[in-house]
């Protein structure tokens, strides 16, 4: 029997580190993920997924991780059965995770509580409550202009011929069995 699950999604909020009575670890969060279609709409349907990560990855992700940050997920899908307090059965699904993995630099969370789609998109401007105006000079404000993307690399890669060292004649020429003389191999020696 397989139970395997693998989800990339955002989180929804910070995570809350909590412990058992027997003192493990653990932390209880909810995951945004995005369904691969869009629905008629033409927006995409998302699943808000719990998970449930156990010692060292709990004490981790509510150490470095916060609210929209991307996270990679493995684990198993645990399903449990309650009453509630109208003798209702009701039933749970919950991801055990198995591993957690971190899909972002850590300096791309440092803008705080804000949610990205996938496709990294501009910051803007708000000078109202409902307001909408792009910062058009957020990708040309950077430390590199936009104008010569390679001038960086030529500067970081600027290699001169004297750099490396030349071969000589006889170190090209020479091939790697040379002194091994000569062999008799027939065809009934060879395995193939």
């Amino acid at each position: 029997m397989i139970n395997k699950v693998i989800l990339v999604g955002r989180i929804t909020r910070d995570p809350e580190l909590k412990y058992t009575p027997n003192g493990i670890a653990y932390v209880q969060f909810t995951l945004a993920v995005n369904r691969p279609f869009v629905n008629r709409d033409g927006n995409r349907d998302t699943d808000f997924i719990n998970c449930t990560a156990w010692r060292g990855q709990a004490e981790n992700l509510s150490r470095y991780i916060r609210k929209g940050a991307l996270l990679g997920v493995e684990g198993s899908l645990q399903v449990n059965s309650f009453d509630d307090p109208q003798g209702m059965r009701r039933i749970s699904t919950t991801v055990v995770c198995d591993t957690v993995s971190f899909l972002e630099p850590r300096g791309t969370r440092e803008q705080g509580e804000q949610y990205h789609d996938f496709a990294q998109t501009p910051p803007t401007k708000t000078s109202g409550p409902m307001s909408y105006e792009p910062d058009y000079n957020y990708w040309t404000s950077q430390s590199e202009s936009l104008e010569d993307p390679f001038s960086r690399i030529n500067r970081v890669n600027d290699v001169r011929p004297s750099d490396f060292e030349k071969k000589t004649p006889k170190q090209e020429d020479k091939k790697p069995f040379d002194d091994v003389g000569d062999y008799d191999i027939s065809n009934d020696d060879l395995p193939f």
